[in-house]
């Protein structure tokens, strides 16, 4: 049954990760020059080529007592080009000879090849947590060869109800985030739907954030293409996650459209009647401005906006925080500062914050500007905020002023966790009670006597005798009567 199913592919997972080697070390140690290769036994130096005759068999049928005259695939009685006994050894075990004299390569184990591919057969099953298991196995032991039919295997299962769906799609964000050449072709099937719930369709962003980042320019087109009709959207959530995921797959593999971009949430800001999609949108801003070549333009006009009042009072102090930042007249930050300490007392902590950083910014040597910014010292010396005042105070205690500084703005998606594929704790982000997670591969080949069948197997706990033994007993008794009876 399906349960039974789950369970043994869970435990093969663990199993395999106790008994074998890692089937991806060979790459690993290719992007880490410094691995020593005779750490691990599976990883072979390729040495001189040899040429290695095999000895010509003769089949049953008469098609195959005729020789093969092709020696690349090292058939009856051709030739074999092997670098050593080493390599013949791997080669009979189902290992796969690297063609490049230059680089190691890796036998897997024939064992560990009959889990991975006795298991391809389970993803057409109907059942959603089997195909899930199946993907982790292949995630956490397999060497990539079935990864694509897992992640076909995945997409078909997301169409399922909606708290199955959830599953699977964090199952899929998990896979996207290690993998996502996998699910790039499916692309288009993490598109959010009009029914979608809230939930599935932040989990659909994630997914298509994760996709649009790591698949090439190509995919990231795609994905803002998709994701400027979710802003443009009647569902504000939506719009609002929409703007922070553009910004996540420009930071990504979209750096090209970064202007493009930046031109739709300025656009966004003057235009938006809706207060959150305004905020996240200056927030987006604020975490592109760094990416893009030339932000002083953009600053110039977003000062423009904020000089008249065509921002909601939600987007001020990430808008002040760019005129701060790469604003180059000192003229234009201290307009905007003069505009927004107009009622400095009933204005919102985040904001107060940012406009005593502003002030550090101004010219020292233009006296205006600086009586501008002792002013702005002394309004937040007294304010009702203990933090604000206590900094406030401190910079007047300080013969010189220090350089503000910015702290970069965080992710607003979900980000995969380490955590088991389809585990609980993937799907609430944090280890939940029984938790055990997935045990990391040796570093030298285990002993693979530990897996051979017992020749003689004992009883254990005194308990009868072994059945192959009863029978041989039982044979030997009834020869013994048989011959009493011809006596």
């Amino acid at each position: 049954d399906e349960w039974s199913q789950v369970v043994a592919l869970q435990l093969l997972e663990r199993y395999l990760r106790r008994n074998f080697l890692d089937p991806e070390a060979k790459s690993k140690q290719n992007d880490n020059p410094t691995t020593n290769l005779s750490t691990k036994p599976a990883i072979i130096n390729k040495k001189k080529k040899q040429h290695v005759p095999v000895p010509t068999s003769v089949g049953f049928y008469s098609d195959d007592e005729e020789e093969d005259t092709n020696p690349s695939f090292g058939a009856i009685g051709g030739a074999i080009e092997s670098d050593d006994s080493d390599d013949l050894t791997g080669l009979a075990r189902g290992g796969n000879v690297a063609s490049s004299s230059t680089e190691a390569h890796y036998f897997m184990d024939p064992d560990h090849g009959l889990a991975l591919r006795c298991s391809v057969p389970l993803l057409k099953s109907r059942n959603t947590a089997v195909v899930v298991a199946v993907c982790s196995l292949h995630l956490e032991c397999g060497d990539g060869e079935h990864l694509k039919a897992c992640g076909k295997a995945l997409v078909r299962v997301v169409r399922s109800k909606r708290e199955i769906g959830l599953c699977v799609l964090c199952a899929a964000l998990a896979l996207a985030a290690r993998k996502p050449q996998t699910l790039a072709p499916y692309l288009s099937d993490f598109f959010v739907a009009s029914n979608d719930p809230s939930f599935i369709q932040r989990a659909k962003l994630d997914v298509l954030v994760a996709l649009g980042r790591s698949c090439g320019s190509d995919a990231a087109k795609i994905a803002l293409t998709e994701l400027q009709t979710y802003v443009g959207s009647g569902r504000a959530q939506l719009a609002a996650d929409a703007v922070a995921a553009a910004v996540d797959v420009v930071l990504g593999d979209g750096k090209d459209m970064g202007e493009t971009v930046a031109e739709g949430l300025l656009t966004a800001l003057s235009c938006s009647a809706r207060p959150q999609l305004a905020k996240e949108a200056a927030a987006g801003l604020r975490r592109l401005a760094p990416a893009l070549d030339a932000p002083g333009a953009l600053v110039l006009k977003l000062a423009g906006l904020l000089l008249a009042d065509r921002l909601p009072v939600q987007a001020h102090p990430d808008a002040v925080c760019l005129v701060a930042r790469y604003a180059e007249s000192s003229l234009v930050k201290s307009a905007v500062l003069a505009k927004l300490l107009v009622g400095f007392a009933e204005k919102p902590i985040a904001l107060k914050r940012q406009l005593l950083q502003l002030s550090l910014r101004l010219d020292d040597a233009d006296p205006k500007s600086e009586a501008l910014a002792k002013y702005v010292l002394e309004l937040a010396s007294f304010d009702m905020n203990v933090d604000l005042r206590d900094q406030a105070r401190f910079l007047k205690a300080v013969p010189t002023l220090p350089t503000p500084s910015f702290p970069a703005h965080s992710n607003l998606l979900h980000t995969p966790s380490n955590f088991g594929l389809g585990s609980l704790s993937s799907l609430v982000d944090h280890s939940v009670t029984g938790y055990k997670p997935i045990p990391d591969w040796p570093l030298t080949q285990p002993d693979p006597s530990r897996r051979d069948a017992l020749t003689n197997p004992k009883p254990a706990f005194g308990g009868p005798p072994i059945q192959g033994e009863q029978d041989v007993v039982g044979v030997d008794d009834d020869d013994d009567d048989d011959e009493d009876d011809d006596d």
